[in-house]
């Protein structure tokens, strides 16, 4: 029952690193034709998420208490982000990316709210990553599509 799917793609989706869900089976041809670095800059991502929490909690800028609903930020990650995921997670429902439509740009706001309070340098290194995976997706569909995903063969090869 406790898969946390809905957890994965919260966190993965938003981050743009999720390639799986729209490449299918033509994920690691994807890998391999743009020499991981889709791979690499995913895993940049994540590791400025991880930095950024751990240090975040570590300093003590997040203290445990009450939450303030008067917050929207606060508000609308209960309603959208915590309350979704635990319904979601123990109904055992499977989870697929486009339920996150509503949760996503509220879970962009965390994010960036997170990679902020460090400095713009780490910001700016989710940037570029989510640039070189974008980059990568977009010339790999270019050039040979996604048969085995959403995106079917590119118009020059049918």
């Amino acid at each position: 029952v406790f898969k946390f799917e809905y957890w994965i793609h919260a966190v993965l989706d938003p981050m743009g690193i999720n390639l799986q869900y729209s490449l299918g089976k033509d994920l690691f041809k994807m890998l391999n034709f743009s020499l991981f670095l889709p791979a690499v800059a995913a895993v940049a991502i994540l590791a400025v998420t991880i930095v950024s929490a751990i240090s975040i909690f570590k300093s003590g800028t997040v203290k445990w208490r009450k939450p303030n609903f008067s917050s929207p930020l606060v508000f609308y990650g209960f309603a959208f982000v915590l309350i979704p995921g635990l319904l979601l997670t123990l109904s055992g429902s499977p989870v697929r990316s486009h339920y996150l439509i509503a949760a996503a740009p509220f879970i962009h706001a965390v994010f960036a709210k997170f990679w902020l309070q460090k400095g713009n340098k780490w910001f700016a290194v989710v940037l570029v990553s989510q640039a070189v995976i974008a980059l990568c997706f977009i010339i790999f569909i270019h050039m040979h599509g996604a048969p085995n995903g959403d995106y079917g063969m590119p118009y020059r090869l049918q």
